[in-house]
C-alpha cells in the first residue's frame, strides 16, 4: 500500500480568473426595450383612464351645480308661486267666478312642477354619484338637499 506525502494538499496554491462574456446583451437588451415600452404604454392608458376621470368630475360637478341652482328655482319661486295660483282659483271657483277647468288647471300646474321638482332632485343624486364615482370615494358635502 503506498502511502501520500506528508502535507499532501496543504500547500496547494489556486487563482481563479472569471470573464464576463456578452453572450445573450441582444436578448437582454430588447427585453429591456420591451419592458420599457409595455411601461410607457401602462402610462399612456393610465393618463388615459385619470383625463376621463377629470373630465367626468368636471361635467358632474358642472351638472350638480346646474342642477342645485334649478332645484332651488323650483323650490323657492316656482312652486309657492303655483301654490298661490292654485289657492286663488280655489278661492275664485268657491264664488263661481271661475270654472272648473280653470282649477283643474292651476291644480294639474302645481303637479307638474312638483314632478319636475323631484325628477330634478333624482338627477342632483344621480351627478353626485357620478361626482363620487370619480372621487372614488363618498362625496366631502352632505348632497344634494335643495
Amino acid at each position: 500500500m503506498l502511502t501520500p506525502p506528508a502535507d499532501n494538499g496543504q500547500d496547494i496554491l489556486a487563482l481563479a480568473v472569471g470573464i464576463n462574456i456578452p453572450l445573450f446583451r441582444k436578448r437582454i437588451a430588447s427585453g429591456v426595450a420591451e419592458a420599457q415600452a409595455h411601461r410607457r404604454s401602462s402610462q399612456r392608458d393610465l393618463d388615459d383612464v385619470l383625463e376621463e376621470l377629470r373630465f367626468l368630475l368636471r361635467r358632474s360637478l358642472v351638472r350638480l351645480d346646474s342642477l342645485g341652482e334649478r332645484t332651488s328655482l323650483y323650490t323657492d319661486t316656482l312652486i309657492p308661486q303655483a301654490g298661490e295660483s292654485l289657492a286663488s282659483a280655489e278661492a275664485a271657483y268657491t264664488t263661481n267666478r271661475l270654472g272648473i277647468l280653470d282649477l283643474l288647471d292651476a291644480e294639474r300646474v302645481l303637479f307638474q312642477l312638483r314632478l319636475t321638482h323631484q325628477r330634478l332632485v333624482a338627477d342632483s343624486w344621480i351627478a353626485l354619484a357620478d361626482v363620487e364615482f370619480a372621487f372614488g370615494e363618498p362625496f366631502p358635502r352632505g348632497g344634494p338637499t335643495r
